[in-house]
């Protein structure tokens, strides 16, 4: 039997006949939400009804304005991602179970978000035995480019790290889109305190998350 299937091909076929299955965007400067549309045709002899569909992430929905298509019948699913949070990529895979007996398909989105922003440096460090006094990090953001209206929102407000065992605070400059933002134990913390210890002994890390708001969108620097 399996080598009948080598030899012959899949056995059924597929009613609903999508445009494209994969979607590929770059989020613009200052969005928040990516928006993929999937546009599909029932090319079978029989009506369809869509029963399920399910996306891969929780950050994502969908809109599907019906679920019953005659045959030759056209429609779109649309599906909102919120790319909060994402770094500089964001990936959504969707699920649709239909009434046919092979009737599941895969469709695939993916958003480029781009940063936008230049942090120096990308490691701050402190010597275990000497004192753990405050550090700069210097932030740079892109220049908007003409006509875009995508505003960058970097303030005090929208400043702050995950880790508990630091405190930040911004020096602005004489330039707009630069700024220095200063890095500290909190008072009291000893090196000690704060460190988790790494494969190597010598060396301790500690991750530092620090967030901005580009427009909507949050970014980790």
């Amino acid at each position: 039997m399996i080598a009948s299937h080598l030899l012959t091909g899949p056995l059924f076929s597929q009613s609903l006949v999508f445009q494209e299955t994969g979607k590929k965007l770059t989020l613009p400067r200052g969005e928040r939400y990516a928006s993929f549309s999937y546009k599909f045709t029932n090319k079978g002899p029989d009506v369809i009804k869509i029963n399920k569909v399910e996306l891969s992430c929780g950050c994502s929905s969908y809109e599907l304005a019906k679920t019953i298509f005659e045959p030759g019948e056209t429609g779109v699913i649309n599906i909102k991602m919120d790319t909060i949070d994402k770094g500089d990529q964001g990936y959504v895979v969707v699920a649709i179970e239909t009434d046919e007996k092979e009737g599941e398909y895969m469709l695939r989105g993916h958003v480029t978000i781009p940063t936008h922003v230049t942090v120096t440096p990308l490691m701050l460090r402190w010597q275990a035995d000497g004192e753990m006094s405050e550090q700069r990090l210097q932030v740079t953001f892109d220049a908007p480019d003409k006509g875009n209206t995508g505003d960058i929102k970097f303030n005090a407000e929208n400043l702050f790290v995950r880790d508990g065992h630091f405190a930040v605070r911004i020096e602005p400059t004489q330039d707009s889109n630069r700024f220095y933002v200063h890095v500290r134990p909190k008072s009291g913390m000893k090196c000690a305190d704060i460190i988790t210890v790494s494969p190597n002994p010598e060396n301790y890390y500690e991750n530092i998350e620090i967030i901005a708001y580009i427009g909507e969108n949050r970014k980790k620097l």
